[in-house]
This record gives structure tokens, C-alpha cells and sequence, in this order.
């Protein structure tokens, strides 16, 4: 809904979790790791038995994939994809090189794909296509923290027999169409984790902060929620907050959502 749709809409992957939502929410996007997107339109009430998805298909050259990150852009009203996600387990195709695609509502649930970046740019040229890192955008930015590679990544890793954790911190500027990697060793020793969520609060501080939440950094350690990892992107500055109250235990591949409360707080 290029006129419509507000900036913090409702997205999901079809198998992974919700990555943003609004009280104000009119559209719910869902990337089918098959070959379309599906749209819910949110302004009316519906039940599981009433709900109508509308199918829109994506171009048979665009990156099929699941977990993949849907980032949306608030100035030009439109979401990036294609960057991160692995192909799907329940068939075995070929993992797609590196390219960024948009896909712009128009309105009726809807919408036009485009090819922003194609395979083989220059852009692509030091970086690697990652799977269940910590992701999150505040309408100008993405960020992409950490994440895994695999056989199911990229062609570049194809011949992995194990899944690699990855250090450091993507960044996508909207507004240049660029990307920069930069280390995360404030995050943690070796900056690496997965399959955790970063989380974008727009009331925290001048410009809003981003909270790094749960996760793993092997198969036997998950992130506590003791302490919360905050990263300030206007500075490039990280911080480690003391949770107190009924904390949770740590976890990994969890649903988060949050919203800003009358009370002058945030919930999640």
C-alpha cells in the first residue's frame, strides 16, 4: 500500500517469526519460500477459518528463500529482500547467489518486485549471505547481526558439511543503497551469535535503539536475558543493560513484538 501502509506493518516469513508490528498496522506481509508473497489486509477483523490471503507472485529470477529478511523502507515506501535466508529443507535447489530485490505495495494487497542490486554487482564482492542472524531496520537502516552460512546459504558456501557461525555487523543505508561491514566484538569476544532477534525501539533515546535479544553462540550456550545487549546506531556505540524483575530464561528461534505503552514505557 505505496500511499497507505504504515512504517511499522506486520511481516512475517512463512516459517519464521514476526518481524515487526503497529497498533496502526492496515497490511501483514508473509514470504512464501515458494514463489510469491502474500498479503493480509489488516483493517479488517478476521478469524482463522474467514482470513483471505492474496498471492502475489515473485519473479521466477528473484531469491526463493526461507528466513529470508523483509526490511522495510519508510521514506520510499517500499521492502528490501533478499539478502539473507537459506533455501528450504523440504527440497534441495540450488542456493541463490547475492542480489537485493524491492517489492512495492500498491495499495490493493498487491504490489510490484524489482531488482535493486543484481548477482554478480560489485556490491557483493566481500560479503556472504547469511541465515538466522539477529536482524532489524528503523525505516532508514538495516542491520544484520551475526548469523550462520551452510550449504543452504549461497553458492559460495555450497560445499559446507556444518553450519559456520559469522561475526560482525551488516549495515544497509536505504538511502545510498550501500553496504558496510564493521565488527561486532563489542556485542561479544568473537562477534557472532544466531537465531535471536534485534529489535528496533523508536522511544529509547534521540534516535531509538536497537536490543539484541536471545539466541545462541553454539549448540550448548544461549544468550541469558540478565543482560541486554543495546546497540546505538547514531553513535555506533554498544551497551550492556542489567534486566532485572522475571527474567526470562535464555531461548532461540522465539517471536518477539513490541509497542510503546501510555505509561511511558515499552512493551514486549
Amino acid at each position: 500500500m505505496a500511499e497507505s501502509l504504515p512504517s511499522a506493518a506486520v511481516l512475517a516469513s512463512s516459517i519464521s517469526t514476526v518481524r515487526l508490528t503497529s497498533p496502526n498496522a492496515k497490511l501483514a506481509l508473509i514470504e512464501d519460500t515458494a514463489s510469491s508473497i502474500l498479503s493480509i489486509d489488516l483493517s479488517q477483523d478476521w478469524l482463522n477459518s474467514t482470513v483471505v490471503l492474496q498471492s502475489t507472485d515473485k519473479p521466477p529470477e528473484a531469491p526463493q528463500l526461507s528466513l529470508s529478511s523483509l526490511w522495510w523502507d519508510e521514506r520510499d515506501k517500499l521492502f528490501y529482500s533478499g539478502v539473507t535466508g537459506r533455501t528450504s529443507f523440504f527440497d534441495s535447489p540450488e542456493p541463490p547467489p547475492l542480489s537485493l530485490w524491492s517489492f512495492e505495495p500498491d495499495g490493493t494487497g498487491s504490489g510490484t518486485w524489482a531488482e535493486v542490486i543484481p548477482a554478480g554487482d560489485a556490491a557483493w564482492e566481500n560479503l556472504t549471505r547469511t541465515t538466522d542472524g539477529y536482524q532489524a531496520s528503523d525505516g532508514n537502516t538495516a542491520f544484520v547481526l551475526g548469523g550462520l552460512t551452510s550449504s543452504r546459504t549461497s553458492p559460495e558456501t555450497e560445499e559446507l558439511s556444518e553450519e559456520i557461525l559469522q561475526p560482525g555487523l551488516l549495515q544497509f543505508d536505504m538511502r545510498t543503497r550501500r553496504f558496510t561491514n564493521s565488527s561486532a566484538t563489542d556485542f561479544n569476544a568473537n562477534g557472532t551469535g544466531a537465531q535471536g532477534h534485534m529489535h528496533f525501539v523508536p522511544s529509547f533515546g534521540p534516535n531509538g535503539l536497537f536490543l539484541v535479544l536471545g539466541g545462541e553462540n553454539s549448540s550448548d550456550y544461549k544468550y541469558s536475558f540478565d543482560n541486554i545487549s543495546v546497540y546505538d546506531a547514531a553513535t555506533k556505540q554498544w551497551y550492556n543493560q542489567t534486566a532485572t524483575g522475571n527474567v526470562p530464561r535464555g531461548r532461540r528461534e522465539f517471536c518477539v513484538a513490541g509497542v510503546n505503552s501510555t505509561e511511558g514505557t515499552y512493551e514486549m
